[in-house]
C-alpha cells in the first residue's frame, strides 16, 4: 500500500508518497503493524510522522525531528491510497 500525503508548511502544499520503508519505520517507531491502517483509525500523529519521513526519503529540505516538522504545519491530509499489487509466486524449476 502508499499512501499518497499532501503537507503545507505555508508555502503552498507538497504531495509525498510513502515507501515501504517508510511504513516500516512507522511500525517500529510506533510499535503498530500495517494491517493497523486498515483495520483501525489513524492518529493525525500518524499522518504527520508519514508525510515527514516520506518527505526525508524523498529529499526534501524539512526539520530534522518530527516535532520541529509538525511545529510549521499548516496541514495534513490523505491525497489518496494505493493497494499494494502482490507478487506474483516465481515458478520453480523442479
Amino acid at each position: 500500500m502508499q499512501i499518497i500525503l499532501a503537507y503545507d508548511t505555508g508555502h503552498g502544499p507538497v504531495q509525498v508518497t510513502t515507501s515501504p520503508w517508510v511504513l516500516m519505520q512507522w511500525e517500529r517507531e510506533y510499535k503498530r503493524k500495517y494491517a493497523d491502517l486498515i483495520d483501525g483509525t489513524p492518529s493525525l500523529e500518524d499522518w504527520v510522522y508519514m508525510a515527514w519521513r516520506s518527505a526525508v526519503a524523498a529529499g526534501q529540505t524539512v526539520p530534522a525531528d518530527l516535532d520541529g516538522f509538525a511545529a510549521g504545519l499548516v496541514s495534513v491530509r490523505v491525497v489518496g491510497v494505493e493497494p499494494s499489487t502482490p507478487t506474483p509466486p516465481v515458478a520453480s524449476a523442479a
